[in-house]
């Protein structure tokens, strides 16, 4: 499970990388696929 400190940290690449899934798990290393657009 994540805190809620990486969860928005991995948020606000997502945005950043004009929603590119693949962009934020290349730089951070996680999370997978599905998660993040659930946090999102």
């Amino acid at each position: 499970m994540y805190s809620r400190e990486e969860r928005m940290k991995a948020i606000e690449l997502y945005i950043k990388y004009d929603k590119n899934i693949a962009a934020v798990i290349r730089e951070l290393g996680y999370p997978n696929r599905g998660a993040l657009p659930r946090w999102v």
